[in-house]
């Protein structure tokens, strides 16, 4: 066997190993890798993503090594910006929870301060989310599109808007 058929088999291998860890979940591609990740963790109309911050850092882990080309990389990116919007809510409630409102602390570095800028940073994320959102191919977005994710979006951007409205007029 010349090289060219040399070539040829490894090339033949190659391929067959990527068909192979494709179908036992060892590499994820394109949107099935994403559907896949979604159920590893329970994902869908009910639960846009992990709360859990453990868990929460996992799954983008397993979402990052999704292998996506073209309009389904917008898929990914939508589902990381979701992610993002949840670790912004985690650090807002952590630093809203530290706030003594029978005596608020309203220094510049103080807990209301910095729950303003959490609250303000968690804002900025959601309303990211909605603007990607009308980005992505609907065709890909299944239980991301619609009125149901619509109003969830809607009444967290308000949620959050009024909690950013609040911690400015606490101090």
């Amino acid at each position: 066997m010349g090289f060219a058929g040399k070539i040829v088999l490894v090339l033949i291998g190659v391929a067959l190993l990527l068909f192979a860890a494709t179908q036992f979940g060892i590499i994820n591609y394109s949107v099935d890798g994403v559907n896949r990740v979604d159920a590893k963790y329970g994902l869908g109309e009910q639960k846009l993503v992990p709360g859990d911050p453990t868990e929460l850092e996992a799954y983008k882990k397993d979402l990052r090594s999704v292998i996506v080309f073209g309009d389904d990389k917008k898929i990914v990116e939508l589902k990381e910006a979701l992610a993002e919007m949840q670790s912004a809510m985690n650090n807002y409630s952590e630093s809203a929870g530290a706030i003594n409102l029978s005596a608020p602390d309203c220094s510049f570095t103080g807990a209301v301060a910095n729950a303003k800028k959490e609250a303000q940073a968690t804002l900025d994320s959601a309303k990211k989310v909605v603007a990607f959102q009308k980005t992505v191919p609907h065709s890909q977005l299944g239980y991301l599109s619609g009125n149901t994710f619509d109003s969830v979006m809607a009444n967290v951007v308000s949620s959050l808007q009024k909690s950013v409205n609040q911690l400015q007029a606490l101090c």
